[in-house]
């Protein structure tokens, strides 16, 4: 009877295994900061449809009452939003009581901020 050694091993060398989580590390450092920019821009893309979405209420509002409305809680109390619309990151939107203007407390959410950021930035 032959007693079988085991002449070739199976199995990865430490060698190997470095080699591989090195090469996950690298990927990984390229994949995160490309992840926390795209949930960023979302964000920002989000709170700029907001403002749009806000600015048709407000024209819609002003055909039918003949005024303009002096704060987003009017709107609310009219029925024109179920509840009063927030900014993705924490901000708030205000009315500007000449144009009619909504802007976000967050300035990058500006929309002079957005042109410039969208036209140079890419």
């Amino acid at each position: 009877m032959r007693i079988r050694t085991q002449s070739a091993r199976s199995g990865f060398t430490l060698i190997e295994i470095m080699i591989v989580v090195a090469i996950i590390g690298m990927l990984m450092a390229i994949a995160v900061p490309n992840i926390a920019k795209a949930g960023k821009t979302a964000r920002r893309n989000a709170c700029m449809a907001n403002i749009k979405n806000i600015e048709s209420v407000i024209e819609q509002y002003k055909l039918e009452q003949r005024t303009a409305p002096a704060s987003l809680g009017v709107l609310v109390s009219a029925g024109y939003f179920k509840t009063e619309p927030t900014c993705p990151e924490g901000g708030t939107y205000t009315i500007s009581p000449e144009d009619g203007e909504v802007t976000c407390s967050i300035p990058a959410h500006s929309s002079s901020a957005i042109t410039t950021t969208d036209g140079a930035g890419q």
